[in-house]
């Protein structure tokens, strides 16, 4: 039960970030260095403190590993097929 409201806030967290960013260029699938990458400054400080929190929270717990990417759009991919490519 825990892992769904993780995942239901994880998910928040990311629509509102992807609904509240400005609209800019499309930013291509890329390699991850961090579990958070704020391409988009949607994060402030607590926020990205708490998404960290809850990565190593998920890890912890359940040995899940969690990237979590805030972009402007997907470029011409659908998201599912951005993730796979940025994967």
């Amino acid at each position: 039960m825990r892992l769904v409201r993780l995942f239901a806030a994880v998910l928040t967290i990311l629509t509102a970030g992807l609904s509240l960013a400005t609209p800019a260029g499309a930013q291509p699938p890329a390699p991850l260095t961090d579990h958070i990458t704020d391409t988009t400054g949607a994060l402030t400080s607590a926020g990205r403190a708490a998404v960290s929190s809850a990565i190593d929270r998920l890890y912890r717990d359940r040995h899940i590993r969690l990237w979590v990417v805030y972009v402007d759009n997907f470029s011409r991919y659908k998201p599912e097929n951005w993730a796979d490519r940025t994967r």
